[in-house]
């Protein structure tokens, strides 16, 4: 059987942080063309060919957002009567939130295409342009750090009328005030881009700060 809880306190967690955006494809190159022939039986190479463009560089990820800080009451008071066994308090939640994932990397552009040379533009130029190569991918951005458990536990005050017998007292705070995770690193768009980094993992809540909990008679 597990443990009953006489009191349980629930602090509020961090909210999650907001993910990053994604980068954006590069533009794509442009087209060679083949030239024109010109001229007496078209003989001539009255217009060059062109060569192909390269694709242009993926965006870059944006980061993600860090994750808020848990919180809990400063204070609370609960009014019990007859306390005897065992009395045990829970105290839980108040956990950091995860930090927002970082945005992924654009890939690259594609590169122009490439084409067969006119012939009379063959000799000056070659048979064929070739096709442009592919943009460089966009980074990937870091993640956010996650937050930080709550800065201090709450003071629990139990007011009791009156104790039977020797009773043990508990306060369970092993669930409360965990650092948030943070965020993943987005991922590089392809060839050429960087992946991010995680964000940083946040703080739990400083030893000695912790939940605490005092019995007092209930005196009025």
């Amino acid at each position: 059987m597990g443990v009953i809880y006489n009191i349980t306190v629930t602090g509020t967690n961090g909210t999650t942080g907001t993910g990053g955006s994604p980068g954006g494809q590069g533009y794509w190159g442009n087209n060679a063309t083949a030239g024109v022939c010109g001229g007496k039986n078209n003989a001539s190479c009255t217009t060059a060919p062109t060569s192909a463009t390269n694709g242009g560089t993926g965006g870059n990820g944006t980061s993600g957002s860090p994750g808020s800080d848990g919180s809990c009451p400063a204070s609370l008071t609960f009014l019990v009567g007859t306390v005897s066994g065992a009395f045990n308090a829970l105290v839980t939640g108040g956990n950091g939130g995860a930090g927002g994932n970082g945005g992924n990397g654009g890939a690259g552009g594609n590169g122009g295409a490439g084409i067969t040379v006119v012939g009379c533009c063959q000799s000056q130029y070659g048979a064929s342009m070739p096709a442009g190569k592919t943009g460089t991918a966009g980074n990937g951005a870091n993640g956010g750090a996650g937050g930080n458990g709550a800065s201090i536990g709450t003071a629990i005050l139990v007011l009791y009328d009156e104790i039977v017998g020797s009773p043990t007292y508990s306060l369970d705070a092993t669930t409360f005030g965990q650092a948030g995770a943070g965020g993943a690193g987005g991922n590089a768009g392809g060839a050429g881009g960087s992946p991010g980094s995680p964000g940083a993992t946040g703080k739990n809540t400083p030893a000695g700060q912790g939940p605490t909990m005092t019995m007092r008679p209930n005196n009025g």
